[in-house]
């Protein structure tokens, strides 16, 4: 997935920790480029969804967030440890 934007991962999400800390920081391009991320199941598994950082100022301003989230976490499917 060649996203500009930074990602979540399914744990990232359920832990509230962004991706390896740096989520954040940097886009999927230099997130591949980091050994650790590449050995994560999600990744490995193509189960990342991306993250907008922009502010949202109200319920109905996070509710494409939100739905393109549970979407993601729809199609997800379980990964072996």
């Amino acid at each position: 997935m060649n996203s500009p934007l930074p990602v979540l991962t399914r744990r990232s999400l359920l832990t509230g920790v962004g991706a390896l800390g740096i989520g954040a920081l940097l886009p999927v391009s230099g997130l591949a480029k980091r050994r650790p991320w590449s050995r994560l199941p999600a990744v490995k598994a193509d189960q990342i969804t991306p993250w907008s950082m922009e502010e949202r100022y109200s319920y109905a301003g996070y509710a494409p967030v939100v739905e393109q989230v549970a979407a993601a976490i729809t199609k997800s499917k379980r990964l072996a440890r």
